[in-house]
């Protein structure tokens, strides 16, 4: 009887287990360059890479020549951005689909995967991110300098920002990603509309011969 008990237990336990959900393991983050740093002595620790500089994240791969990573101070909070960081201009004028307030209830995943203690990351120089879609498609943005913040989960392009999608090319003088939002705005946009491409002409098939 105790037998018979036991391996009811058992085989109720293997049906459990294999009914529950496996949860996936997330994506690494993979940053590569030829030259890495490290400065401990500010308020807050920064992290600067340098030459080639490739990102590899779970939503977006970004290219540039250099790129500084200010970690946030846990003790006093967010102080003044260190290394080469510079205020993020404020749109004065119009901006095609503006930002809107965040109105989904769960947090935004870290930005490139670096975990919740990042302040504030700024990309300079040959600037290229590619914003990876959930159907598949890819959007492309190219600038001289990118600045992301933590507490406001933007991420503003400058630099003769230029927008790159399947249909048309857009330039203007700021290129916004909204992270909680998972939009893009243009401010001062110039929209180039592509063409369809026109199908080579087919040359007619000589009349059969009598």
């Amino acid at each position: 009887m105790k037998l018979w008990m036991g391996i009811s237990m058992f085989a109720a336990i293997a049906v459990m287990s294999m009914g529950a959900p496996v949860k996936k393991p997330k994506a690494n983050t993979l940053i590569t360059s030829k030259k890495m740093e490290l400065e401990f002595g500010k308020p807050q620790m920064v992290c600067v890479y340098e030459g080639n500089v490739k990102v590899v994240d779970r939503e977006i791969d970004l290219t540039c020549n250099v790129l500084t990573v200010t970690f946030a101070n846990k003790k006093k909070g967010s102080t003044k951005p260190a290394g080469n960081a510079k205020p993020v201009p404020t749109p004065t004028s119009k901006v095609t689909n503006p930002p809107v307030a965040p109105v989904a209830s769960k947090p935004v995943p870290p930005m490139i995967g670096m975990g919740g203690n990042i302040d504030m990351i700024v990309a300079e120089k040959n600037v290229e991110i590619i914003k990876k879609e959930d159907n598949g498609n890819k959007t492309r943005a190219t600038g001289e300098r990118a600045v992301y913040h933590a507490k406001t989960e933007l991420v503003v392009l400058t630099g003769n920002p230029v927008l790159f999608t399947d249909n048309n090319t857009v330039k203007g003088s700021m290129i916004i990603l909204d992270r909680r939002t998972n939009k893009m705005s243009v401010k001062d946009p110039e929209t180039i509309v592509l063409g369809e491409k026109k199908k080579p002409n087919q040359t007619p098939s000589a009349p059969p011969k009598r």
